[in-house]
């Protein structure tokens, strides 16, 4: 799983996930009297937090650092292994308790017990405990090297929080009407009979590619609002936070101010007011991959009506496929006819008209096929160039070397923008 450039948000996810996994209750009871393995993987956790408060600034910083850059590919690299890891245990524990399960005498189940809290190792002890040491190494190295980077401890994370979207005309939006009438069909079909009482639909795509609009044109639809009861917006973004969502919500629904500080509470009341009303929620930048922390928000929704659905948009295949209940919905970039009528939106303006700019236009669409039909890099270059008319400028935009920073991970097109 190699990318060529890191997005420190999407690590901090990973981390986040590991820390649950290696936090699990299953450890102490598959490493039972194994101190030296216990005491290894706590500190593992413990590094990998050390790891993840410095990667804000990582972010903010690799891209006019290249020496940050490798640093988070090796970190990333180190995530993976930790991981890897992660997934072993996990497989052995779950085999354990197949292995329990099956035995069937009494006799069978005390040796075994005895067995797993023996202070001798096993070979699999014995590899877990290498490479967890072998772990801690690397990301001892690595934090090692912090001050050296000039990398700084509680940076706020500027992308983690995404600034409101602008609110969506339709004649503003080029070349996708055939995936609104897609997704506005799935809405106004009840699924009674499709087994999943709340369907979730899933908007999957590269950052910039146009999901929040695509998203925005179904939630605005005429059709859609009059076919729902209720309509809620919330942008989640990286921090999947389960009791600011479900206020998010509350106050959505009920149009009014919520005090309410106990999040049982909150779902509780939530789960009244949406009893028997047909619900349309748009979840909209979604990282978070756990099914577990999803299992929970969601199950103050189950009283709503058949046929209320749930759109996601999300970068990620794997929170796609882990909140979703049919098909995914991958969004494709514009094709080049429609990333120059977008151009020509957000640098001439309504008209359109470049008479007059013959020598720009050549330039401009060498622009726009740099783009690689992101519509979010060719509004902000259109909104750049807008109130420049001077070829040098123009051109200086055109052979701006940020644009391999661009091309190498779709995460990275706002710091380079």
């Amino acid at each position: 799983m190699a990318v060529e450039l890191v997005a420190g948000a999407l690590l901090s996810a990973s981390l986040q996930v590991l820390f649950e996994r290696l936090a699990s209750e299953e450890i102490p009871q598959l490493f039972q009297g194994k101190k030296s393995i216990l005491k290894l993987l706590d500190k593992l956790n413990t590094r990998m937090l050390s790891a993840n408060v410095l990667l804000n600034d990582a972010e903010e910083k690799q891209l006019r650092n290249d020496n940050v850059k490798k640093w988070l590919f090796k970190l990333q690299d180190v995530i993976y292994e930790a991981d890897d890891l992660a997934d072993r245990i996990d497989y052995e524990a779950l085999r354990s308790k197949l292995e329990d399960g099956q035995s069937s005498s009494g006799a069978t189940k005390v040796f075994n017990q005895l067995k797993s809290m023996s202070p001798f190792l096993s070979t699999f002890d014995k590899t877990v405990e290498r490479d967890a040491k072998e772990i801690l190494d690397k990301l001892d190295d690595l934090l090692d090297q912090k001050d050296a980077l000039g990398l700084r401890e509680g940076v706020e994370n500027k992308s983690s929080v995404r600034p409101p979207a602008p609110l969506v005309e339709e004649s503003d939006v080029y070349g996708r009407e055939t995936e609104k009438e897609t997704i506005v069909d799935l809405l106004l079909k009840d699924d009674v009979n499709a087994g999943a009482k709340i369907s979730v639909i899933p908007i999957v795509g590269m950052g910039g590619v146009g999901k929040t609009t695509l998203a925005q044109l179904v939630y605005d639809d005429d059709r859609v609002r009059k076919h729902f009861d209720l309509k809620v917006w919330v942008t989640v973004s990286v921090e999947f936070d389960i009791f600011k969502i479900t206020k998010e919500i509350f106050e959505g629904v009920t149009s009014k101010k919520c005090d309410i500080e106990n999040l049982d509470e909150l779902r509780r009341r939530l789960k009244e007011t949406l009893k028997g009303n047909k619900f349309l929620f748009t979840h909209d930048d979604v990282w978070n991959e756990s099914y577990s922390l999803w299992d929970t928000l969601k199950s103050s929704f189950e009283s709503g009506a058949h046929g209320s659905k749930i759109i996601v948009t999300t970068r990620s295949t794997i929170v796609a496929s882990t909140m979703a209940t049919g098909q995914l919905h991958h969004l494709q970039t514009l094709t080049s006819e429609d990333c120059w009528k977008l151009f020509i939106k957000h640098a001439f303006g309504n008209n359109g008209d470049l008479s007059d700019y013959q020598d720009l236009e050549v330039i401009g669409r060498k622009i726009v096929d740099k783009c690689k039909g992101l519509p979010l890099a060719i509004k902000s270059l259109g909104g750049l160039l807008r109130s420049q008319r001077n070829i040098e400028k123009w051109e200086d935009i055109l052979n701006s070397d940020t644009w391999d920073e661009l091309y190498k991970k779709e995460s990275s097109i706002l710091p380079a923008l």
